[in-house]
């Protein structure tokens, strides 16, 4: 969650500062004196020069960026690509890790097919990610995902089953039938596909350091985005401590990824998804003087 409060600041911030409205702001946490709760404080700085060429090209980028579960071309992430990346985390907590071969293919794929189920057996996990898919595509909805998202085009068959047998209040059933397994078989098949991987990791995991790896992500998607290019987080291995640690182990890594991706040149657009609006988003309270504006980040 605070990664995604880093990474929807990191946008929103961006584009006031392209408006001409740029930010002042300061990490305040979580166990501040404070009615309003916020991880943050802002407040308007020196307006600047309006950039409308540079908003609207982030507002369409932002608009068009998708997390794409699809197969990706074989182009492998060059040195110089590499380097771009990296210039994204100077200065900051973050270390960005790169990984390519057929040797962590297979690893990454084993331990999707070892801990993927989890995510499908555990009941109060898998209740919090059913009541997100959305079977109906063309009912309005600003939120959640449909299940072409996560398997790409489906028949009406196939939701039918799928709703039913994955329901929530089914999974003791749907575990004895080991229906989880052969899910996370499939998407260890997918995961195993690559081309590469990268993960993100904190020597300091604070609150505060988390925020900021989501805000740097937020760029790193952004790049990626721009070079027609698409990221596939496998949140299922940084989740759950277990997945987590033997990530860790597989990977080498010092201290443990808070973020993992495989990622590649797209072959295919990232499918469409509901989207919220802004104004449904944002929360603003005015606090002490008109000039003083502080926004709630905690409830985007």
């Amino acid at each position: 969650m605070l990664m995604s409060c880093g990474l929807f600041f990191e946008y929103v911030s961006t584009l006031l500062k392209h408006a001409g409205y740029p930010l002042d702001w300061r990490w305040e946490g979580t166990h501040r004196d404070d009615p309003v709760g916020g991880l943050i404080s802002f407040t308007p700085a020196m307006p600047i020069t309006a950039d409308i060429n540079a908003y609207s090209q982030l507002a369409k980028a932002i608009t068009e960026r998708r997390t794409v579960r699809a197969p990706y071309q074989p182009t492998q992430v060059n040195p110089i690509q590499q380097a771009c990346l990296q210039t994204l985390f100077d200065g900051s907590p973050v270390t960005l890790h790169f990984y390519q071969g057929e040797p962590v293919r297979h690893a990454v794929a084993h331990l999707t097919t070892r801990y993927a189920s989890l995510d499908f057996s555990h009941h109060q996990a898998w209740q919090e990610t059913y009541q997100f898919i959305r079977f109906n595509e063309r009912q309005y909805t600003e939120d959640g995902f449909y299940l072409h998202n996560l398997f790409g085009p489906v028949s009406n068959l196939f939701k039918c089953v799928f709703r039913i047998a994955f329901h929530p209040k089914l999974t003791p059933l749907a575990t004895r039938l080991q229906l989880p397994a052969m899910m996370a078989k499939g998407l260890a098949k997918q995961v195993g596909e690559g081309p590469q991987y990268l993960a993100m990791s904190l020597q300091d995991e604070s609150d505060e350091h988390l925020f900021i790896a989501g805000m740097t992500l937020g760029q790193l998607w952004l790049t990626l985005h721009s070079w027609g290019w698409g990221l596939h987080p496998i949140s299922v291995l940084v989740q759950h401590a277990s997945a987590r640690h033997a990530l860790s182990d597989t990977l080498a890594l010092v201290n443990p990824a808070v973020f993992f991706a495989r990622f590649g040149h797209l072959q295919q657009s990232g499918a469409a998804t509901p989207r919220r609006s802004w104004q449904s988003i944002l929360t603003v309270s005015h606090q002490h003087s008109a000039a003083e504006t502080k926004a709630d980040v905690s409830k985007f």
